[in-house]
């Protein structure tokens, strides 16, 4: 599907993602702070800065992935998988203990998580769809 996108789509789809992240979690902050849970304030900020961390690491081992030959599904998937299962398990390791800890706060990260990714999948999609990716 993103095949054949001009090569400076997927730069405008991060820097988009990441103003709407932004814009999103402001919604949310000001939720959060209107039901009067101010923790979950900060979570919402590190789910957001999560998301946007993962999608700036995952880029970066994108273009270190070697291209030089045609790989094979297997080498792509051992060249990027390792680091990929270990960030997707921080993540949750953070969200999990601290909504074991202060239940507000995992509750934040939980939430700025999804802001994050309702954003991305949305920016996403529009992208698909304005290069007639999706029929």
């Amino acid at each position: 599907m993103f095949a054949d996108l001009p090569p400076d789509a997927l730069v405008r789809l991060m820097s988009r993602t990441a103003v709407g992240a932004g814009i999103a979690g402001l919604f949310g902050a000001i939720v959060a702070l209107l039901l009067g849970y101010p923790l979950a304030v900060l979570g919402v900020i590190i789910g957001i800065g999560a998301g946007l961390l993962g999608l700036r690491d995952l880029s970066r081992q994108v273009t270190r992935t070697d291209t030089n030959v045609e790989p094979s599904i297997k080498e792509v998937r051992r060249q990027m998988g390792g680091r990929t299962v270990l960030r997707l398990a921080l993540v949750t390791a953070l969200a999990l203990g601290s909504a074991l800890i202060w239940p507000s706060l995992g509750v934040g990260i939980v939430s700025g998580l999804v802001l994050y990714q309702f954003v991305f999948v949305v920016g996403a999609v529009r992208l698909a769809a304005s290069q007639g990716g999706i029929k």
